[in-house]
């Protein structure tokens, strides 16, 4: 059995946890939420039930919130999501808008 001595344990130190293993902010739960309803505005502006101006306009206030939270040095790897589909949107609007 190993005995360590009091020395021993008290030196012993945790390192800190890092910004990746801490749970998302409210403002980047937002941004991809938001993004998460831009996709399903979309679905339904494709199968013709409309939503495609509020696609752009979700998808957009979707990317703000995730400028906003890159600016703060936030990191979750689903803030993509938001910075990613409002340029997409953009550029295939012509298709299902």
């Amino acid at each position: 059995m190993l005995r360590a001595s009091w020395e021993e344990v008290g030196s012993i130190s945790v390192a800190p946890v890092s910004p990746r293993a801490q749970a998302p902010s409210p403002l980047a739960l937002s941004a991809v939420g938001l993004a998460g309803v831009a996709v399903v505005l979309v679905v339904l502006a494709l199968a013709g039930l409309g939503g495609g101006g509020a696609a752009m306009v979700v998808a957009f206030v979707a990317f703000a919130l995730a400028v906003v939270a890159k600016v703060k040095h936030l990191t979750w790897i689903a803030l993509w999501l938001p910075l990613l589909l409002f340029p997409l949107l953009v550029v295939t609007s012509p298709l299902w808008v």
